[in-house]
């Protein structure tokens, strides 16, 4: 595997590595004994090893840990019990963000030209910039009742989401909002 760190981790795997070694101890301490195979570093995908020193150096004052489950790479606990937790995985191809039992997304530039480096840089900046406008409420999230399905749409948007129904339960990042399809003007 070739380590292929952003350029503020200077040499790539050594203080990537390291970094994640620190805050697994630290997890270690804060909440309870986990498992001491450290395999799972020699398998980490190339987004994740691109994405998680982005996310810390981008949502600083953001709680951040790290997942040890299999393609996870970073969990933003919810800012609302309604919403849920926010979990980052890495698919190997694509980076997956996933809000509470909502909705989710799927990061990925679907160009084959791109090298593996390439591809984890591009699917890293595009998830960045869109938790810095979900974690803003610049991105309206809602999921359908009826089906159960979800979806989202940056804000503001000049008319709704085709998939977005009167039905539809709607949050922003901080919680619950009025869907917009509904008239909740009182005349």
């Amino acid at each position: 595997m070739r380590w292929s760190g952003p350029g503020k981790v200077a040499g790539g795997a050594p203080q990537a590595r390291g970094e994640i070694l620190r805050l697994r101890r630290a997890a270690t301490v804060s909440c309870g004994p986990l498992n001491a195979d450290v395999s799972w570093l020699r398998s980490m995908g190339a987004i994740a090893e691109v994405l998680f020193p982005l996310l810390k150096e981008s949502f600083p004052g953001r709680s951040l840990r790290l997942d040890f489950a299999p393609s996870v790479c970073a969990v933003f606990p919810a800012a609302h019990p309604e919403v849920g937790d926010l979990i980052i995985s890495d698919d190997g191809n694509e980076a997956t963000v996933t809000i509470g039992s909502i909705t989710h997304c799927h990061f990925n530039p679907y160009d084959e030209s791109l090298s593996p480096e390439q591809l984890a840089k591009r699917v890293s900046n595009d998830v960045i910039a869109f938790l810095r406008e979900l974690f803003a409420d610049r991105v309206l999230i809602w999921r359908s009742g009826r089906l159960g399905s979800g979806g989202w749409q940056r804000l503001p948007a000049e008319k709704p989401a085709h998939f977005l129904s009167e039905k539809a339960t709607t949050y922003l990042w901080s919680g619950p909002t009025p869907n917009p399809l509904l008239n909740t003007e009182a005349s």
